[in-house]
């Protein structure tokens, strides 16, 4: 499946298919108290984490893209998830690029990297032509993630019950900034 980069690696990081056996470790993001401002979970829920993970597996077997586990290579370390969604926007298909770190990995430069190598995976295999991302008009660090990626806010709408911004940018703008 195109849309799951397995063998994907950065800098720093190395993509996998998230499991069940990361169960316990991604809790301790689902319990985060950010989580509940920008993501529709119930923190209270004992299965909150299985089901994330099972949602993905979901995801990962309808050819809907998904998030990956994200790792340290140079620990192993679990840091957190990133991948690539399919997202229907106004009737329109598109491909979000999604992460969520660890509590402690934050502020560490790992989203900017994810989201970029995973932008840089979708436009070199020519997988489509622009990317989105979709994020919580409160959350200004997820913004600065896009941005520094040279993301652009496009718009803004309600998605899933929250207020979003939607940011994207095509495979030209990404290339041009590159270089």
């Amino acid at each position: 499946n195109e849309l799951l980069p397995v063998k994907l690696e950065s800098e720093r990081l190395r993509f996998r298919l998230i499991e069940l056996s990361d169960e316990q470790q991604w809790n301790v993001f689902i319990v985060d108290d950010t989580v509940k401002e920008f993501l529709k979970i119930d923190t209270t829920d004992k299965e909150a984490s299985k089901k994330w993970i099972l949602n993905q597996h979901r995801r990962y077997n309808s050819d809907l893209g998904g998030l990956l586990a994200i790792e340290n290579k140079t620990t192993n370390k679990f840091i957190g998830q990133a991948g690539i969604l399919v997202q229907e926007i106004n009737e329109v298909s598109e491909l979000e690029i999604g992460y969520h770190l660890m509590p402690e990995e934050r502020k560490k430069g790992y989203a900017t990297e994810a989201a970029h190598a995973l932008m840089n995976y979708i436009f070199e295999n020519n997988i489509k032509d622009r990317i989105i991302s979709l994020i919580h008009i409160e959350n200004i660090a997820s913004q600065k993630v896009a941005e520094n990626n040279g993301l652009k806010r496009l718009s803004q709408m309600t998605f899933h019950s929250f207020p979003i911004y939607v940011y994207g940018i095509s495979k030209k703008e990404f290339f041009l900034q590159k270089n």
